[in-house]
């Protein structure tokens, strides 16, 4: 149940209470601000590896190495935009192509790091970017394949690089000299590309192979003292890996926070049909690097092995080759429409959760686009004031205009699952990861967050083979993984939550007393299946929960434990039981009420007296015109 206080249930029971329905639109996507990318410049310069970053006086500072002539060249632009001249550079020094180049900023300070081929070096602005200093050696060595570096305003900076599997780190306090340099603590057969930022810690995206020779990229962040003990890497956390020996490879090529983290990569494939993508992935919406909470990467129009660099800073995001420049606003700040809406339909169930918006055109400062993050919040006017219950997030998934009225669909999490399709196989092998760590695997993907603290013990401990079948959606990927266990999947505004219902879940409202109904229907039909049988490879299984309703049969070759097989029996009906209807109730809204909910339900001429339901689903309806409706119906199920 959402949360809702004390003034908003008294107005709810009241049945005479003014309605009141806030919605606001935000341009996010599952709470990230969207990046509406703009291309600023595309000129003719030699394809390469890029730096770019943004002083706090809001400068651009670009960085390329010209493979051919190997020659670092610098650029700064004083006021950047999409009329700037960005053919203008200013060669630094004589610098190697193949381990790429770091470039950070911060304050009026701006480090760049490369690699001439006996030693890498790093060199620093102090006035952001108009000239550098000579530069400081970090390490001469032979065989560097990647370099990055990232630079604090106070000073304080951090230059990685990597030879062979080992990333090396050397440190800066702030008004202090560069440290020893120091090996990190993970293993790598090989290292490709290195991309590095500021992110409370040192944010690091790492490219290569594993031991087992699988390329991917992953994301890890060193420690400061500012969200990770000094000197501590978090785990490698991958961002996309593949299977060895499918002609793919992978290079790091950019990594900033946006709203979110953000990496850049290239996937490669040298099979026929050969590839270079640039790809660009997003983190999960209040996550921190070191979460390494990735969603599945997408695309990007840039095709080139070397990729895209990345910085942002406040309300602006840049990706740059040596060729191009593109140019995104980080916005995302809600704009209140609730005086705009002429009617509202919202339904939520365990299999959908929808909302219908009817909008007048004319109080609207502008129209929103499909993909746009609807929060529909229903409420009262009360004495404290005007008040709603928070929680529920739904994105556009269609619009009609007629006349100046505006037709908005949109649907929460589960909707998005149904429409995301995964781009590949994904495998987990039994005994490697639980239930509920699969789950959040596929929700993180389409950019959910599952939620599993009321998950059931089954779903915290069985450790099944699972397949996500490349094509397959989320949702039925999470639905064939939950059939193993008791729980059901519940979207609540930006997560998906896993929970075990508890057949002893004690009521937490009551309605037909202090909350008077409108209308109250109890339905009887075939009762669930009481009697479960399970034949696996080498095991069989059945349980029994009561008479009639059939038997529920499940074959399945993975199961190969009385153990695995005796939870799936049991989840079985459970679920059976639970998806049973028995009723529905109409009566003012509860603006906090939610698929899942425990209530009890007093209605003297059908018999009952505080007797439980367990709520199955919810669905209100709000007209301002031509007529004033204010609405909700509730369904009723087992609890």
């Amino acid at each position: 149940m959402l949360s809702t206080s004390s003034t908003l249930i008294e107005a709810a029971r009241s049945g005479s209470a003014t309605p009141y329905v806030r919605v606001r639109l935000s341009d996010r996507d599952i709470g990230v601000p969207t990046l509406r990318v703009s291309r600023w410049y595309e000129g003719a310069e030699l394809d390469g590896p890029a730096g770019v970053a943004v002083p706090a006086d809001g400068s651009l500072v670009r960085a390329r190495i010209d493979p051919g002539a190997s020659t670092l060249y610098v650029q700064r632009i004083a006021t950047p935009s999409e009329a700037s001249d960005y053919s203008a550079w200013s060669s630094l020094t004589t610098a190697e192509a193949a381990p790429g180049v770091g470039l950070h900023a911060a304050g009026t300070r701006v480090l760049v790091a490369y690699y001439d081929g006996t030693a890498v070096q790093a060199r620093e602005s102090s006035d952001s970017g108009a000239t550098f200093s000579s530069a400081t050696v970090l390490i001469t060595a032979g065989g560097v394949t990647a370099v990055a570096c990232a630079v604090r305003a106070d000073g304080a900076a951090l230059a990685a690089w990597a030879i062979g599997g080992v990333v090396t780190t050397r440190s800066r306090p702030a008004g202090g000299s560069w440290a020893s340099p120091v090996a990190w603590s993970h293993s790598l057969a090989s290292v490709s590309g290195l991309a590095l930022t500021d992110a409370e810690d040192w944010a690091l995206l790492v490219s290569g192979e594993d031991g087992g020779g699988a390329p991917g990229c992953w994301s890890t962040r060193l420690g400061s003292g500012v969200g990770g003990p000094p000197g501590v890497w978090s785990a490698l956390a991958p961002v996309l890996v593949a299977s060895p020996g499918l002609d793919v490879s992978y290079r790091a090529t950019g990594v900033m926070p946006a709203g979110a983290p953000r990496a850049l990569l290239v996937e490669s494939y040298a099979g026929t049909g050969a590839f270079d993508r640039t790809m660009l992935a997003t983190g999960l919406a209040g996550g921190a690097f070191e979460d390494g909470e990735w969603r599945e990467p997408e695309p990007f129009e840039h095709a080139s092995p070397w990729g895209l660099a990345a910085a942002a800073r406040g309300a602006h995001a840049y990706l740059a080759s040596p060729s191009g420049v593109w140019h995104a606003a980080v916005g995302g700040a809600p704009a209140d429409v609730t005086t705009s809406v002429v009617a509202a339909r919202y339904e939520a169930s365990a299999r959908l959760e929808r909302l219908r918006l009817t909008l007048n055109a004319s109080l609207l400062a502008s129209t929103p686009s499909v993909g746009t993050e609807v929060e529909f919040s229903p409420g009262y006017v009360t004495d404290a004031g005007l008040e709603f219950a928070v929680g529920r997030i739904l994105w556009v998934t269609a619009i009609d205009r007629r006349g100046d009225e505006v037709r908005v669909t949109a649907e929460g999490v589960l909707g998005r699952l149904a429409q995301w399709r995964s781009p590949r196989q994904v495998a987990w092998a039994a005994g490697d990861s639980t239930v509920a760590q699969i789950a959040r695997g596929i929700a993180a993907a389409c950019g959910v967050r599952a939620v599993t603290g009321s998950a059931s013990l089954d779903t915290t401990t069985l450790t099944p083979g699972f397949v996500v079948r490349a094509g397959e959606s989320a949702l039925a990927a999470t639905t064939r993984l939950l059939a193993r266990v008791p729980d059901a999947a519940i979207g609540r505004g930006l997560d998906l939550r896993i929970v075990e219902h508890d057949a002893d879940e004690a009521a937490t409202y009551a309605f037909g007393t202090s909350h008077a109904l409108r209308a109250l229907q109890l339905h009887e039909g075939q009762p669930a299946p009481g009697w479960a049988r399970v034949l696996g490879s080498g095991a069989v299984v059945e349980a029994v929960s009561g008479p009639g309703g059939g038997v529920a049969l499940v074959v399945d070759a993975a199961i190969t434990s009385g153990d695995i097989a005796s939870a799936r029996a049991e989840a079985v009906l459970r679920r059976a039981a639970l998806a049973e209807e028995l009723g529905t109730l109409e009566g003012t809204p509860h603006p906090g009420l939610e698929p899942g909910d425990v209530i009890e339900v007093t209605d003297v001429t059908l018999g009952l007296e505080g007797h439980p339901f367990r709520v199955t689903s919810v669905d209100y309806e709000y007209t301002r015109q031509p007529r004033g409706t204010y609405v909700m119906r509730v369904g009723l199920g087992r609890v």
